[in-house]
């Protein structure tokens, strides 16, 4: 017998969501007061007692944990505190401290016992979650107690806090990126999720571009003439909420484009009075001192890496946020 024929299946990308509960001190129920009362005043404890940062050299991260337990009807709490010796061996973590002295001070203690856990950064930015470690022994947890939440907060202040639900929903998506890992690039190192915006590999920290010193030379050359000499306030504007630009493709692909296709784009753009490509390579020729050729085979090329770009509705190329982060970094690299 030959054996059955399975059909090729597509590419498949599976999105899993996660839940995160914003509520407000006073809307707490009497429990999760106790167990937030607890952490300030393990907060309090600690800042009060200047503790050695050897215990943290490594990374200076410093995290509290407070366990709250319900055994035989009545709330108790465990402290725990994040550990760093030596990383070769592991650092331990706030949340796994605090289970293991909850087993050594309640030796017939059950998972069933366990209600919730409070995580605080005194020193830096919160919230945070649990790591990848610390959240398979959670879900250990929550195997014999579902209820079992994680609790962080906003702020030292903690009086708004964020309760985590391991309860995660998977969403099974058939050929189709998500539109937030679209136009990500891969690293040589593998890692497949840095962004279009970026120029330096979120693992490695590699630098994205790699290109040949003279290569790289000219590049440069052409960016600062096309930013500096001729437009100087023309740069793709940054977002005022933090995140990166995404950049904007010209309005004609000129690697691709045939010359009669790039002629009449010249013809219409100069009717109406904008830059083309040429007038554009002739100024920068002029500002530089390159030969033609090369300065218009770097143009198209600055197009095709998206360096450089003609916005929609726009009558000039303007050099995009990604085209000035290379410039910052190859600046830094010099």
């Amino acid at each position: 017998m030959h054996p059955a024929v399975v059909a090729a299946k597509p590419p498949t990308w599976r999105v899993t969501k996660e839940y995160w509960l914003l509520r407000q001190y006073q809307d707490l129920p009497e429990d999760t007061k106790f167990l937030v009362g607890h952490m300030r005043q393990f907060a309090q404890d600690y800042q009060a007692a200047k503790p050695d940062t050897y215990w943290h050299r490594k990374s200076g991260q410093v995290v509290l944990a407070v366990l709250l337990l319900r055994i035989h009807g009545k709330l108790q709490t465990v402290r725990g505190i994040n550990s760093e010796l030596s990383l070769p061996s592991g650092s331990v973590c706030a949340e796994r401290a605090a289970i293991a002295a909850a087993l050594a001070q309640h030796l017939s203690i059950a998972r069933s016992d366990f209600v919730s856990i409070a995580v605080l950064a005194p020193n830096n930015a919160n919230p945070i979650k649990p790591c990848g470690v610390c959240s398979e022994w959670i879900k250990k947890i929550e195997e014999a107690c579902p209820t079992f939440s994680v609790i962080t907060f906003t702020s030292t202040a903690m009086d708004e806090l964020l309760e985590y639900s391991s309860v995660t929903v998977s969403e099974e998506v058939i050929d189709h990126v998500p539109d937030h890992l679209k136009g990500n690039w891969i690293c040589k190192c593998g890692f497949q999720l840095n962004r279009a915006q970026q120029v330096y590999c979120s693992h490695c920290k590699q630098f994205r571009f790699r290109f040949k010193s003279h290569l790289q030379q000219t590049r440069v050359l052409v960016l600062k003439a096309v930013k500096h000499e001729n437009y100087p306030n023309a740069e793709t504007p940054r977002p005022s909420n933090g995140l990166e630009a995404s950049p904007v493709p010209p309005t004609t692909n000129w690697l691709t484009a045939s010359d009669e296709e790039a002629s009449e784009e010249v013809r219409r753009t100069r009717r109406r009075g904008s830059l083309d490509l040429s007038q554009l390579c002739q100024q920068v020729v002029e500002a530089t001192g390159l030969a033609e050729e090369v300065t218009l085979k770097t143009l198209k090329d600055l197009l095709s890496l998206q360096f450089i770009a003609r916005p929609e509705g726009s009558c000039e190329f303007q050099i995009t946020s990604l085209g000035s982060d290379f410039l910052e970094a190859t600046q830094r690299l010099a």
